[in-house]
């Protein structure tokens, strides 16, 4: 099988993949008392994937000549999209860790690492539903899928003169509600950026009137109530897999 590594087809240089391993593992911080142990929410951990590899070539000169443009081209000093084409509906946000073997006659053998900071794909395709709002406050239902939490945007269009609304949008499962206070007319654009914990009106940062948690989407169904607002919206968001 084959990887591509920021844009990049590492089968070009006659790279390809043996078998790999995908762990998945959460970290949980606990105190202990003299009767037992509490745990504080746990958390995904960052993961290595590693990849058993080989390069081949034509002669001994060849498979040195791939490896070398296969090194050139993992020198990539940020996060980088990492695909396996052998999964083919999402990527991983990795950084390249090693690149240890041993040649054997006309061909290279080892293994590829990289380490995903950020520990769960991303569905190659994001996802987007929106309508008008009509009533106040507006249950709004999104069913994400993939295996793990994802962050949404969330857009809202306004279509009336708002003076010192109290915008608010309200995961009613997950018990999370953040808050905007502030004045809006026709036109104006609000966007809940989830992910980034951001709240801009017409594409400026507007932070300054903002209290609560930014919403997540598990997978499944999701209810958001948004309040306080008149017009349309728009939640966008990416699956995502352990």
């Amino acid at each position: 099988m084959s990887i591509t590594f920021n844009n990049t087809d590492l089968s070009t240089y006659n790279l390809r993949a043996i078998e790999f391993d995908i762990p998945t593992e959460n970290v949980v911080d606990w105190a202990q008392t003299n009767e037992k142990g509490y745990a504080a929410e746990s958390k995904n951990k960052p993961k290595y994937i590693v990849f058993e590899v080989v390069v081949t070539g034509t002669s001994l000169a060849n498979v040195v000549t791939n490896l070398d443009s296969v090194k050139k081209y993992l020198q990539e000093t940020q996060d980088a999209h990492l695909e396996i084409n052998a999964i083919t509906d999402r990527y991983w946000e990795a950084r390249f860790v090693s690149l240890a073997g041993n040649f054997r006659g006309t061909y290279w053998e080892g293994a590829l690492t990289f380490l995903c900071l950020d520990p769960l794909a991303y569905k190659n395709t994001g996802t987007a539903e929106g309508s008008d709002i009509t009533t106040d406050p507006q249950e709004i239902t999104i069913t994400p899928g993939g295996t793990g939490r994802t962050r949404p945007l969330i857009t809202l269009t306004c279509d009336d003169t708002l003076i010192g609304t109290t915008v608010s949008i309200e995961h009613t499962t997950e018990g999370q509600t953040v808050e905007w206070t502030g004045d809006l007319v026709p036109s104006d654009v609000l966007i809940f950026d989830c992910e980034r914990w951001l709240v801009t009106l017409n594409d400026v940062s507007d932070m300054a009137n903002v209290e609560g948690e930014f919403p997540y989407l598990v997978p499944g169904a999701n209810v958001l109530s948004v309040a306080g607002f008149s017009g349309s919206y728009t939640v966008a968001w990416t699956d995502r897999y352990h």
